[in-house]
């Protein structure tokens, strides 16, 4: 079995074995006390909890992503942190995806809103940087420019939303079973 076969039966077995445990416990157990009740109501929680949960990026978890389908620089762009350690490149796609337009000013108060705490400057750069890559396109108005994805910023926020999930849940389906829906970024859209 090769390293990718064993990676998809392990992060099967991650995400079916404890449904299967619960399911066979609900056999033995009898649930004629409040404390076996309340016992594997503290199991089901404790496992939605944590398949619930947002997915920390943190560099190991990083290293397990699947970036397969995703051209380089793409790659290199949704991996890039700040001395934090934050997404930010991946903060603003997404913060993009759910706005049409933002200015500079208005990405910095939502970046620091969502724990990216950056000054103007800094966000500046990287919007800068994001658009230079062709992520994103500008308009300049009177009094400031106005932000939106590109069409390479679409296809590339698919592919985001695929290859980086904000759930632990979908971070197994499709980085460690590695069930996707996108299709690979053609070389026209590869940056």
């Amino acid at each position: 079995m090769g390293p990718n076969m064993t990676r998809r039966v392990l992060g099967a077995l991650l995400l079916l074995t404890p449904p299967i445990f619960f399911v066979n416990l609900s056999f033995v157990v009898n649930y004629s006390s409040a404390i076996e009740i309340v016992f594997f109501a503290v199991l089901v929680l404790l496992y939605a909890t944590v398949m619930l949960s947002r997915v920390n990026y943190s560099g190991s978890l990083t290293g397990r992503v699947n970036f397969e389908g995703v051209p380089a620089g793409v790659q290199e762009t949704f991996v890039e942190t700040d001395m934090r350690g934050d997404h930010v490149n991946v903060a603003i796609m997404r913060m993009l995806s759910k706005n049409r337009k933002i200015s500079q000013s208005d990405a910095t108060r939502w970046l620091n809103a969502n724990s990216v705490s950056l000054t103007q400057p800094a966000v500046v750069k990287y919007l800068v940087k994001l658009e230079e890559v062709g992520l994103l396109s500008s308009v300049d108005t009177t009094y400031q420019k106005q932000y939106s994805l590109s069409e390479k910023g679409v296809m590339a926020l698919r592919a985001l939303e695929q290859v980086l999930p904000q759930r632990y849940f979908w971070f197994i389906i499709r980085n460690e079973i590695g069930f996707r829906t996108f299709k690979p970024i053609g070389p026209s859209l590869a940056l």
